[in-house]
């Protein structure tokens, strides 16, 4: 998970400049310029604002994503119950008992 983290902070900060290099060859209204005004001008404002709307909406999407899954999966209180148990073993001087992977989930 840390590869991912890193991965994407890496490569985040210029997916984002070059995103905003696009949106600021929109005009700041999304409507069209006045007359005469083109990307060259020196006049020229470009809608640096859409990148920030995009990224909102994405995080507020996602969030209702994660939102609608279970606070607890259906086998979690399962898995508990055999920590546990082991634990109890372990604490009371019994050796561990030998545990075969395929039993647990």
């Amino acid at each position: 998970y840390f590869g991912i983290s890193y991965g994407i902070g890496a490569i985040a900060p210029a997916v984002g400049f070059i995103l905003g290099g696009v949106f600021l060859g929109f005009y700041k209204s999304l409507g069209e310029p006045p007359e005469g005004l083109t990307a060259d001008n020196a006049n020229w404002v470009g809608a640096w604002w859409l990148g920030f709307l995009i990224c909102a909406l994405l995080g507020y999407i996602f969030g209702f994503l994660l939102l609608l899954f279970p606070a607890q999966l259906p086998e979690c209180e399962e898995v508990k119950q055999k920590k546990l148990e082991l634990n109890i073993q372990i604490t009371n001087g019994v050796e561990a008992p030998t545990i075969e992977l395929s039993l647990l989930p």
